[in-house]
């Protein structure tokens, strides 16, 4: 999918904006990718990716998952706003922590774990796009 080096890219772009090597990352997103049969494209990383795609919305749920973001279909916002810290630009502020809550509220509501990790990544780059 075209999408995938975008949403590689945009993991790796924060992980070098705080000073962490990317191999993490790039490894799990590697592997995701590979499971949900999502191919490598290089025009894939001048695009914005497509957070309504199926398998995007898969990508981000695995993710999530092996991160300890996303347990039984349902965010973990305690390991997500963790997450964030470790890979964005420092410690979580109280308005960010709020938006994770709102918008793992919000992606719960999802029928199935792509769903769900595909609505938090959208409503979170709708309302911090810097630390995603």
């Amino acid at each position: 999918m075209k999408s995938y080096l975008c949403v590689v890219g945009i993991f790796c772009a924060l992980a070098l904006v705080k000073g962490e090597p990317p191999s993490e990352l790039k490894k799990i997103f590697e592997e995701c990718a590979k499971e949900i049969g999502m191919p490598e494209s290089e025009e894939s990383a001048k695009e914005s990716p497509n957070f309504d795609d199926p398998k995007v919305k898969c990508l981000n749920a695995c993710t999530m998952k092996k991160k300890g973001g996303l347990v039984d279909g349902k965010i973990v916002t305690e390991k997500t706003i963790e997450f964030i810290s470790k890979y964005s630009l420092g410690e979580a502020t109280d308005a960010l922590k709020k938006d994770v809550n709102e918008c793992a509220s919000k992606a719960n509501e999802g029928k199935d774990e792509c769903e769900v990790g595909g609505e938090f990544y959208k409503c979170m780059m709708q309302t911090h796009p810097i630390h995603f």
